[in-house]
Formats: C-alpha cells, sequence, structure tokens
C-alpha cells in the first residue's frame, strides 16, 4: 500500500472512532426526556414557586375540563376549572388524594396524583381560587 493510502486509512480510522464516542442528538434528548431535564429547566417551562413552605422548581398551568354527570344525558356535564401541577418525585416525596397542598400561598386540594415515569408526579389541584 503506498504513503499516502495508509494516512488515508488511518484518517478515517480515526474519524470513525471519533465519531463513535460524539453523542448523537438523539442520545442526548433521550437523557434530557430521562430526567424531565427540559421541564424543569427555569428558562424554560418551569418556574420557582413555594410550594408547601418550600422553594421548588414546578410547572402550574390551568385545567379547564368538562365532567359527565353519572347517570345523566349525552354530553351532560358541567366545566370545571382546575390547575395541575407538575413537580419532581425527589422534592415531593408522597402525595395522596385529597390531601391538602399550598402552592404561592394558595391552598389547593389534590383531586388526582398521577406518576409519571417514577420522576414526576401529576397533581391534578381543585380550591376556591382556580
Amino acid at each position: 500500500m503506498a504513503r499516502d493510502e495508509r494516512r488515508c486509512v488511518e484518517f478515517w480510522r480515526e474519524a470513525v472512532n471519533l465519531h463513535r464516542h460524539i453523542p448523537t442528538f438523539r442520545d442526548t434528548s433521550q437523557d434530557e426526556c430521562a430526567d424531565f431535564f427540559a421541564w424543569f429547566n427555569d428558562e424554560e417551562l418551569a418556574r420557582y414557586r413555594d410550594v408547601d413552605g418550600r422553594d421548588l422548581i414546578c410547572i402550574l398551568v390551568r385545567d379547564k375540563r368538562h365532567r359527565v354527570i353519572p347517570g345523566g344525558s349525552q354530553g351532560e356535564g358541567y366545566d370545571v376549572s382546575g390547575r395541575v401541577l407538575y413537580v419532581r418525585q425527589k422534592d415531593v416525596r408522597k402525595v395522596n388524594v385529597g390531601q391538602s397542598i399550598r402552592v404561592d400561598g394558595k391552598l389547593y386540594v389534590i383531586e388526582d396524583v398521577y406518576d409519571m415515569q417514577g420522576l414526576v408526579w401529576r397533581l391534578e389541584l381543585s380550591g376556591n381560587d382556580v
């Protein structure tokens, strides 16, 4: 093999090895999604709020739904306005339906709790001010 051909082969081997060590966009986005990094970034969706006397990064959104009355005619129901709080499980360990929670000085009752991949709580809240 000629000297130039060897250099070319060595160059491509190094390039292939270098490429194997560089994380792809998919790799980094999966890492961010795995711990909800993009969600809990105070420059993106989340804000620091006072949750039960602790300053936690979380997401609080309005939630409007139509609840159907059991036994009523089709479509009969009432509109409910509430809030949904997303908070990391490492920040809030235990939550139960019916438990009260204070967010930014306002008292809410937890109507429903969803465990999102063991990392985030999705709490449906109701209160007088919503």
